[in-house]
């Protein structure tokens, strides 16, 4: 009974932590979202916004082809909770659209 309660704590760490991680990644990524928004609001250029929607189209692809995260990253010059959120969203949709 000891040896299965211990086995539980330790589950329950290992939540809280994961918990922990994915609560930091998702406060990054609303952060970039706030950044974005203001941006956007600040009657940024119509140049600059496609500019972003091609990277993160780019970003989109590389994901869906497995390219590792750095390159990602590297390549497409994203902040790693952006990727995040791409992955995240991208689970319903490849690619970002204009409309």
């Amino acid at each position: 009974m000891a040896s299965r309660l211990e086995l539980i704590e330790n589950e329950m760490g290992d939540l809280q932590m994961l918990v922990s991680a994915l609560s930091v990644s998702a406060s990054g990524a609303g952060q970039d979202l706030i950044l974005l928004r203001q941006r956007l609001q600040d009657d940024q250029p119509a140049e600059t916004i496609e500019q972003d929607v091609a990277r993160y189209t780019e970003a989109s692809r590389l994901l869906q082809s497995g390219t590792q995260d750095a390159v990602i990253l590297k390549e497409c010059g994203l902040a790693r909770a952006e990727l995040d959120l791409l992955r995240a969203v991208g689970q319903g949709s490849s690619t970002f659209t204009e409309k």
